[in-house]
């Protein structure tokens, strides 16, 4: 005869469908994360908590009319309270150089990109009066960062933290992100411009020189390169090895063009 005490020993075992799915360590990853967590990469949504309410349709109708009046203001307000931040890409190149390059979004280097990225969505969210933005965290696989170091290219993080709208039935679409928000290089060389901190040119010309080659940024990064040797010629400086305007026998002086 079995002892009363043994039996409560042998209470049969209540299994949770997380607990028998070892794959899946949080139900708010991505299946695509899931599979390729070991190259860390694939988007990751962080939870949000700004405590704003959910947005109508006539909310997102109204911030697609008044996005110019929204984000730049909210971008360029933090980024002269923040002089550590640093604007870069065709956002900055269109302040340095007077020449204007169709482009929405901002990126910014920041030393504390998911506080900053964090920020930046809140104060969107705040101003339009609804929670329209979320933080979608893009960790770059380690095989790409490797193939960069290979080839020469400029040093960039493996964190990119991306405050874009949500996408939420049909009247949003996924679309460019509203900011790009990476970790600042070391020793990257800036200048300072209307109140703002800018990647120098001298690192902008490098990166898109290395970025001419991908198919996908191809004509965008030969249009920037071109705008910048525009610029140099018209202010006397030297043309960089290798620019587009065929004059590649003087290499570019590291000084600031900027003032």
């Amino acid at each position: 005869m079995i002892r009363k005490s043994l039996i409560r020993e042998f209470r049969p075992i209540r299994f949770t469908p997380m607990r028998i799915t070892p794959l899946i360590k949080s139900p708010r990853l991505t299946p695509f994360r899931e599979k390729q967590s070991n190259d860390r990469a694939g988007p990751q949504v962080l939870p949000d908590s700004g405590g704003q309410p959910p947005c109508t349709p006539e909310d997102i109708k109204r911030y697609k009319k008044d996005w110019q009046g929204i984000v730049p203001v909210i971008a360029l307000s933090h980024l002269k309270r923040h002089k550590e931040d640093v604007l870069h890409g065709g956002r900055s190149l269109n302040m340095l150089l007077g020449v204007e390059r169709e482009t929405k979004d901002f990126d910014i280097y920041s030393p504390h990109p998911h506080p900053t990225a964090s920020g930046l969505e809140k104060s969107i969210d705040k101003m339009v009066g609804c929670d329209i933005c979320e933080t979608e965290q893009c960790l770059i696989p380690k095989s790409v960062l490797l193939q960069r170091s290979s080839e020469g290219a400029p040093e960039m993080s493996d964190e990119l933290y991306r405050v874009r709208t949500k996408s939420k039935k049909s009247f949003l679409k996924k679309s460019d992100p509203e900011m790009d928000v990476m970790k600042r290089p070391p020793n990257l060389r800036t200048v300072r411009h209307q109140g703002i901190t800018h990647e120098a040119l001298e690192e902008a010309y490098a990166k898109l020189q290395y970025l001419q080659n991908q198919p996908s940024r191809g004509l965008k990064t030969r249009q920037d390169m071109r705008r910048i040797e525009e610029y140099l010629v018209q202010n006397g400086y030297p043309l960089p090895q290798g620019s587009i305007m065929g004059r590649t026998s003087f290499a570019m002086k590291p000084r600031r063009m900027i003032v």
